[in-house]
């Protein structure tokens, strides 16, 4: 029995190991991507941030390729369960808006990368594919019924504009922060001054 407890827990140990080293990876391209502020990173460069061999990164991802998918899944999951935060019906609809620009917006400052991936979609192909509709796609998420709720406008076009002004306004400051090194009276690496200006975007725009 104790030598089959052993092999359980060496086994749960190891795809702890293997998961683990697994979100090294994808943390570590993230990184890369918002350092050199482009996608052109090595299997080398990343083998080297992520503190795994190379074997390891073929073992998981088989290609780079499979790997950048990887990646985009994951900011993908990652936003799916921030519009969650608009999906609350026990939360006030402007605490909700609030709330999710809040975390969005710190999101994207802990993941710049974001950035450089979404730019780079939309220089290579011109169109937006399921990862950038995932991330951008205002009739996907809740933000304009909210934005009804609060304020009475039952114009849909209205309602959209204003969910897309909260949206372009989280992103603006970020991309001119970390694109073009843009700064501003305010320090966008103090999440309290984050927190505060998005709530001042989404009570200017509501």
């Amino acid at each position: 029995h104790n030598t089959g407890k052993r092999n359980c827990d060496n086994m749960n140990n190891n795809n702890a190991s293997r998961a683990d080293a697994k979100d090294r990876i994808i943390k570590a391209v993230l990184d890369l991507i918002s350092q050199k502020g482009n996608i052109s990173i090595t299997v080398r460069e990343i083998s080297k941030k992520a503190d795994v061999n190379l074997a390891s990164i073929n073992y998981h991802f088989r290609s780079i390729k499979n790997l950048f998918e990887e990646v985009e899944n994951f900011l993908s999951e990652k936003i799916f369960a921030l519009n969650q935060i608009l999906e609350n019906k026990e939360m006030d609809p402007k605490k909700s808006i609030l709330s999710w620009a809040r975390a969005l917006m710190n999101f994207i400052y802990d993941n710049p990368g974001i950035l450089w991936l979404m730019g780079n979609k939309l220089i290579n192909k011109g169109s937006a594919d399921i990862f950038m509709r995932k991330f951008s796609e205002i009739k996907g998420i809740p933000v304009s019924g909210l934005i009804k709720e609060i304020t009475g406008i039952t114009n849909k076009q209205i309602l959209n504009l204003k969910a897309v002004q909260i949206l372009s306004g989280i992103i603006g400051p970020l991309i001119l922060y970390y694109g073009v090194g843009k700064e501003f009276d305010f320090d966008l690496n103090d999440k309290k001054v984050r927190d505060s200006y998005s709530e001042s975007l989404v009570k200017s725009i509501l």
